[in-house]
């Protein structure tokens, strides 16, 4: 879910897919049937694993560490903001499409690596150091977010529905660049995230809903 878009390019490092996921409540508000918006708050948690090859030497020194593991982990409060958009494909099933953008508070970050010790045939922990961290993380970030799907109404207020969460950050995570990434970026100076100057680092996120809505005040023309 958190996508390091220089990565792409590199032949010795990638990056799996991850789970995400938060719950939250949420207010919609319908002017007239199929058209409405909506809003609420949600705790969001974005993750992401990485995998490197391999430390290159450093300093003319190789510390032969292999089979390197990144495992990061965001922490959002959300608080989004949704045009709702509905049209009816029978009196019971619907289909919808909700864009909006969503302002967050990124409140904690996790991070942890291991490897093999090569020399010594063992896992170790802590491989890579983080001299930026938490500190240098963004706080705020605004993302656009655009969920569709089918709902199903299953009685006179109350409806099932899924779909497809597209998500992608409008301003990056980390605050500023490593200048010096070229010399060590696969030294164990950094978590890969977000140390390129060349390309800032957003969250990206996709992903399949489901959940159950319930109205608790009926509108005519809904």
């Amino acid at each position: 879910a958190i996508s390091a878009p220089w990565i792409q390019d590199e032949d010795q490092i990638s990056q799996a897919l991850s789970y995400s996921g938060g719950f939250g409540v949420q207010y919609s508000y319908w002017f007239k049937s199929g058209f409405g918006v909506a809003t609420g708050l949600n705790m969001q948690l974005y993750q992401s694993h990485v995998r490197l090859e391999k430390l290159d030497a450093f300093m003319g020194k190789d510390p032969h560490i292999s089979n390197v593991q990144l495992n990061t982990q965001l922490h959002q409060i959300n608080w989004p903001l949704k045009v709702l958009l509905q049209r009816k494909l029978s009196n019971r099933i619907s289909a919808f499409i909700h864009p909006g953008i969503v302002l967050s508070y990124r409140y904690w970050e996790d991070f942890e690596s291991s490897a093999i010790q090569s020399q010594l045939n063992k896992e170790i922990t802590g491989v890579i150091s983080e001299p930026f961290g938490d500190s240098e993380l963004s706080k705020i970030s605004m993302e656009i977010d655009i969920e569709t799907g089918i709902s199903v109404k299953i009685s006179r207020r109350m409806m099932i529905y899924g779909g497809l969460n597209l998500m992608t950050g409008i301003s990056p995570i980390d605050r500023q660049s490593d200048l010096d990434f070229e010399t060590n970026k696969f030294a164990g100076q950094y978590n890969p995230l977000w140390m390129d100057p060349n390309s800032r680092n957003q969250v990206q996120f996709v992903g399949f809903s489901l959940g159950v809505s319930y109205i608790l005040k009926k509108r005519d023309n809904n």
